[in-house]
């Protein structure tokens, strides 16, 4: 019998973590994005799991609405149908594809992704999505960009707030979820984090975590470390493109003051409708 592992820690051994340095950032439903630390720590700004190697600790940030977010815009409000003119394509691809076409900050336009509440460091359950800066020249592909940047941002924004939290950096990420399939994605999110972010090969790294636990559980590999790292790997790398890091910085400024600014607003908001 070998004890196995929560998802978390079954991706962080998926990826091939198995030391401080590297995260996860797992773009699902949820976006949760963990490092590995020889270190215990607790704070509002991540959660802390045992990992599946022994003495170390797996710290997670979580962001409730990832792909949820883009989901929700696609069935509710795009209204892409590509199969009308013969393509192929998911209505995901379309939008991307208009996205590809604009500018870093959808030309003014910044989303705030808390369509599910704010987790990590917020802990605000009254927390909502909104759209700051809409004009008569945003469309579809300006929302549907606007979001997937807000996404990045907030990852920014957490990824940093742990590292301080540990003192210790994060130098590179790797991706893996149905997020990850998405090349405009990972490349706002390494844009904005200012860092690599690698691919995983295998799409299941989740499962293949719990198969690096097994390998080594069984003796097919002497160690858990040296079995992540015989079975694992990455199969892209996205690396920031200069001008669109730059200009990113300037917009995360901004970023980070919508939710202290509209904190009040949420919480009477739901007063209200309650």
């Amino acid at each position: 019998m070998v004890a196995g592992l929560g998802d978390g820690q079954s991706a962080q051994l998926g990826c091939g973590i198995t030391a401080p340095g590297s995260a996860y950032l797992n773009l699902g439903t949820g976006i949760v994005s963990g490092t590995f630390s020889t270190r215990y720590a607790s704070d509002v700004r991540f959660r802390t799991l045992a990992a599946g190697i022994p003495g170390g600790y797996t710290l997670e940030t979580f962001i409730g609405g990832g792909t949820y977010n883009i989901r929700w815009f696609v069935e509710k409000f795009a209204g892409v149908n590509p199969q009308v003119f013969g393509l192929d394509l998911s209505p995901e691809q379309v939008l991307e594809a208009a996205a590809a076409m604009l500018p870093p900050g959808s030309e003014g336009l910044i989303a705030l992704p808390y369509w599910t509440g704010a987790l990590t460091p917020y802990w605000d359950h009254h927390a909502r999505g909104a759209l700051i800066g809409l004009s008569g020249i945003h469309g579809k592909g300006h929302v549907y960009r606007a979001i997937l940047e807000s996404l990045a941002f907030e990852q920014r924004f957490l990824t940093t707030g742990a590292e301080d939290a540990l003192g210790e950096s994060v130098d590179r990420l790797i991706a893996l979820g149905g997020g990850s399939r998405s090349p405009i994605w990972c490349q706002i999110v390494s844009d904005v984090l200012q860092r690599p972010v690698e691919v995983v090969r295998e799409p299941e790294s989740t499962c293949l975590g719990a198969g690096v636990l097994a390998a080594a559980a069984a003796g097919i590999h002497p160690s858990i470390q040296e079995a992540a790292a015989a079975m694992t790997g990455t199969s892209r790398t996205f690396v920031p493109e200069d001008t669109a890091a730059a200009a990113y910085d300037g917009l995360y400024a901004v970023y980070r003051d919508l939710y202290p600014s509209l904190r009040d607003l949420f919480a009477r908001l739901s007063a209200v409708r309650e």
